[in-house]
């Protein structure tokens, strides 16, 4: 991905600031289940079963108004949206972009950089990545069967409930799932020092690695 946006930039023009002044534009692209969000953006998902899975999913945009028409929003792939700013054109962002959409499911989400997600509504199966100093928070989960990756300095957290919660944490990362309440927690400590906060409704959590580096409390 950032190597198709970094030929993108060279071909669009000069260097860029953002002017600070927000804008809001609203986009629509094709439908996907997947998310993976770059830099500085902060995006909510809000995830509504009762609309079409087949029509065109709706952004809302908002950032430094010279600034919009190097925000990418494109999907590709399988169904993956992916939402960056191109660096090489953007020194500075002053106003922080977001993006605000709605779909009828999401399957994944990857964030990196210092990017903040949030997700609402979502169930059954939702793999979620984080890494770098990057936020994912997902909330008002149903019938989830989640299985979350954490590493470097990310923070990822989960409420709600479902039949299934796999973890696997390494160095500094933090996963707080007190408010999930899965029947089965199975929970991978790899290199570092990173802690993890589950809750479980069935068994004890299998835990492989450091068992010091998890806490079994539900809230």
């Amino acid at each position: 991905m950032r190597r198709t946006i970094a030929t993108l930039a060279l071909l669009a023009g000069c260097e860029l600031k953002g002017d600070g002044v927000p804008k809001e534009t609203v986009r629509t692209v094709p439908p996907f289940s997947q998310i993976e969000v770059f830099d500085d953006f902060e995006v909510t998902v809000t995830v509504r079963p009762e609309l079409d899975p087949e029509a065109d999913v709706t952004l809302h945009v908002t950032g430094d108004s010279n600034a919009l028409s190097r925000l990418f929003t494109e999907v590709h792939g399988d169904g993956l949206l992916s939402i960056a700013a191109n660096p090489n054109l953007l020194q500075e962002l002053k106003v922080i972009p977001t993006v605000t959409l709605e779909v009828p499911a999401l399957s994944g989400v990857f964030a990196t950089d210092r990017a903040v997600v949030r997700v609402h509504g979502a169930s059954e199966a939702l793999a979620i990545e984080a890494e770098l100093t990057s936020v994912v928070e997902a909330s008002e989960l149903t019938r989830v069967a989640a299985n979350v990756v954490a590493r470097d300095v990310s923070y990822v957290m989960l409420a709600g409930s479902g039949p299934e919660l796999a973890v696997a944490v390494a160095d500094m990362a933090h996963v707080e799932a007190s408010r999930l309440t899965a029947e089965h927690v199975t929970v991978t400590i790899e290199e570092g020092a990173p802690s993890v906060t589950v809750c479980t409704s069935g068994a004890p959590p299998e835990i492989v690695g450091e068992a010091e580096r998890v806490t079994v409390v539900c809230e």
